[in-house]
């Protein structure tokens, strides 16, 4: 079973599902924090095939909650696109929910653009950045059927790879459309 269902309340998908005691081990007990949302905190991982991961778990008090996760784990079984970040998985064990991805090593634009930032980008690589955000949106909105609205696209949404492609990411508020 791959397929998951919102208004159920539960996540189906034995392929992609990890237990709690996995996702523990995956991060080594959450030691090392990558990044913080309002879905909770983001924690590197690796899987036992040696892949860096990262690991999204929701916090108590969130300020987003179980209907977002549920959102997000069902789009991101569904789509499929170089600029969208890969999903690799999810745990859903009553309070413990997490989502895993895949560890986009340079982190977000935002952070990125900061002045603190170590490297700088040009205005070639910008560009590029730019254009590859705009693919993965095309192709929420032109290449899904039904078309996926992102609803809250922003630096710290769009992740760079260890070669700065840029991947959208973070689709707890996205919304499908309903066209009639």
């Amino acid at each position: 079973m791959n397929m998951i269902n919102i208004g159920s309340g539960t996540v189906v998908s034995k392929k992609l599902q990890y237990t709690y005691a996995e996702v523990m081990d995956i991060t080594s007990n959450f030691e090392l924090v990558i990044g913080r949302g309002g879905f909770g905190s983001v924690y590197c991982g690796q899987m036992k095939d040696g892949n860096k991961v990262a690991v999204k778990m929701l916090s108590s008090s969130s300020t987003q909650g179980p209907k977002e996760f549920r959102t997000e784990a069902e789009l991101l079984m569904t789509v499929h696109h170089k600029n969208l970040v890969s999903f690799i998985g999810y745990c859903d064990e009553g309070d413990k929910m997490a989502l895993i991805y895949e560890h986009m090593a340079n982190g977000n634009l935002k952070e990125c653009l900061s002045e603190n930032h170590s490297h700088c980008l040009s205005w070639e690589r910008r560009l590029q950045i730019a254009i590859d955000a705009a693919e993965g949106l095309d192709y929420l909105h032109h290449g899904c059927k039904p078309p996926i609205i992102h609803r809250d696209v922003k630096s710290t949404n769009i992740l760079l790879s260890e070669d700065l492609e840029a991947k959208i990411a973070d689709f707890g508020l996205s919304k499908v459309l309903q066209i009639k």
